[in-house]
C-alpha cells in the first residue's frame, strides 16, 4: 500500500517465488483486488506468460508502457484499468526470491527514474525478506537443537552412571 500511494499507482503486488522455484505466489497485494487475489492464492508460473514469472525466470525487470501492446502480459480481471505495468524482480545476488510489480492506469506511466526508483525499492524488499527468512531459520534451529546442546552438556559432565541416565 505504502509504494502504491507514494508512486500515486493502481495496483503494487509483492510476489515470492514457492518452495519448488516454480511459482511466484501473491504475498502481499494492494486495495481489494489484492486481498481477493491473497485469498485466492493467486500465482504466476515463472518463464510463463506474466510479466512477474518472465522477471523471475530472467532476473530482469519487464516495462510496458502500454499494456495493450505487452505480448507477454497476464491480463488480470481484477485490475481492468492497468495501462502501463512494470514487474521488478526480487534479487540478493544472483538470486532471485520473486518479483514487485506495479500498475498504473496512465500509459507511459514510467519515467527511467520511476524504473531506478522502484528498482531499489525492489532490493530493498528482497534484502528485508532475505533476512527475515534467515533469522526464521535461525530461530527455529536454535529452537530445536537447545534441548539436544543442553542434554549433550549434562550427558559430558556425568561422572556416573546415574547422572548418565537422569540426563537421558
Amino acid at each position: 500500500d505504502l509504494v502504491r500511494d507514494r508512486f500515486d499507482l493502481y495496483y503494487a503486488g509483492l510476489f515470492l517465488l514457492d518452495d519448488t522455484g516454480r511459482y511466484a505466489v501473491l504475498e502481499a497485494g494492494s486495495g481489494e483486488a489484492g486481498r481477493t487475489m491473497k485469498q485466492q492464492r493467486h500465482s504466476l508460473e515463472v518463464g510463463g506468460l506474466s510479466m512477474v514469472g518472465a522477471a523471475c525466470a530472467r532476473g530482469e525487470a519487464r516495462i510496458a508502457l502500454d499494456v495493450g501492446e505487452e505480448p507477454v502480459r497476464f491480463d488480470n480481471p481484477l485490475l481492468p484499468k492497468t495501462r502501463s505495468e512494470m514487474a521488478l524482480p526480487l534479487m540478493v545476488g544472483e538470486r532471485v526470491l520473486g518479483a514487485l510489480d506495479v500498475q498504473s492506469m496512465q500509459a507511459n506511466a514510467f519515467s527511467e527514474g520511476d524504473v531506478a526508483l522502484l528498482q531499489l525499492v525492489a532490493d530493498q524488499v528482497a534484502v528485508s525478506v532475505d533476512n527475515a527468512r534467515r533469522l526464521s531459520e535461525g530461530s527455529e534451529l536454535v529452537e530445536a537443537t537447545s534441548p539436544l546442546f543442553r542434554i549433550s552438556r549434562r550427558l559430558s559432565a556425568a561422572t556416573s552412571t546415574a547422572q548418565v541416565a537422569e540426563a537421558i
